[in-house]
């Protein structure tokens, strides 16, 4: 098990509040790590220590194996971070603003400019002045900044904030084939939980500045809820018959649907409906559902939404 990142009782005061209380965060190579939390719970705080931005008021970081000493910003030639909006100089054009960056970076190669351009499918619009780019190709351009020294670890707060629905599904795309091609770990910063949940393989959830769960996406996954809500015309009876042959307890949902946990006896829904239409229920609807990632967020945080 290789460690690109822990962090060690990290804790960031202010006065009298903490907004970061003895975090001990875990990323392990090839992580694509999502880090949630409400506003206000302590994330960007998080980020912007581990990236030196802010000091700690006490705890450590490690990363890539080494602790991070105060002042010493050496180890951030390995990392490529968004943190916030990305900005650049709207009047210029991509790889003008890109050049601009690998000069004060001490990159010599011109030709990383391009190759950073063509991951991010940009290169179409390389001499295109960023005010004239949408808000996606913005952000795109921020990542390909971030990654222009081919850095090992990439840090990404809130990449999708503002964009539509189709700028959404393109950024997860070029952020998963990044992650792929260049063997890059990455942590990634989010509220849409739905979306996240499809590129990342662990989770760290942050509430008021504490640590609340770090945990593989497989387990999340394993211990979500699955369960049917059924609406038929005779719910008592319904009820019974649904105890009486499989053991299923229920629920009323809205005063009109049956809430049945499709993982505490391992039963199929054609098998419900059959034995509802069998004892001559009129079965209007039976939704199977899964737990989603925003739906377990609410359950650790205390009834909370993102």
């Amino acid at each position: 098990m290789e460690y690109i990142l822990r962090t060690k009782n990290l804790t960031k005061r202010y006065k009298e509040q903490i907004s970061v209380n003895n975090l001990c965060m875990n990323v392990e190579k090839g992580d694509i790590y999502g880090f949630i939390g409400k506003n206000g719970a302590g994330k960007t705080t998080t980020l912007k220590m581990i990236l030196g931005l802010i000091p700690p008021t006490s705890g450590g970081v490690n990363i890539f194996g080494s602790e991070v000493r105060r002042n010493d910003i050496s180890y951030l030639r390995d990392i490529g971070s968004i943190i916030e909006f990305p900005s650049s100089y709207e009047e210029l054009t991509a790889y003008e603003n890109l050049k601009l960056h690998i000069n004060y970076m001490g990159i010599r190669d011109e030709k990383t400019i391009d190759k950073s351009l063509e991951k991010l499918g940009l290169l179409k619009d390389r001499n295109k002045k960023v005010k004239n780019f949408s808000l996606g190709m913005k952000q795109r351009l921020g990542i390909a900044r971030a990654i222009l020294h081919e850095p090992k670890l990439l840090i990404l707060d809130e990449p999708t904030n503002g964009l539509d629905p189709l700028g959404i599904v393109e950024l997860r795309q070029f952020i998963l084939r990044l992650a792929s091609e260049n063997q890059l770990t990455l942590i990634i910063s989010s509220h849409i939980l739905s979306e996240l949940e499809l590129m990342i393989n662990k989770l760290g959830i942050i509430d008021k500045g504490v640590l609340l769960k770090e945990v593989a996406m497989e387990e999340v996954k394993n211990n979500c809820l699955e369960y049917a809500d059924i609406r038929v015309d005779n719910i008592e009876k319904a009820q019974k018959i649904l105890e009486s042959h499989f053991g299923l307890n229920s629920e009323l949902i809205e005063d009109k649907y049956i809430r049945i946990d499709l993982k505490e006896k391992n039963i199929k829904t054609n098998l419900i409906s059959k034995l509802l239409i069998d004892n001559n229920l009129e079965l209007f609807e039976l939704i199977n559902r899964r737990e989603n990632l925003e739906e377990y967020f609410v359950s650790l945080s205390g009834g909370v939404k993102l």
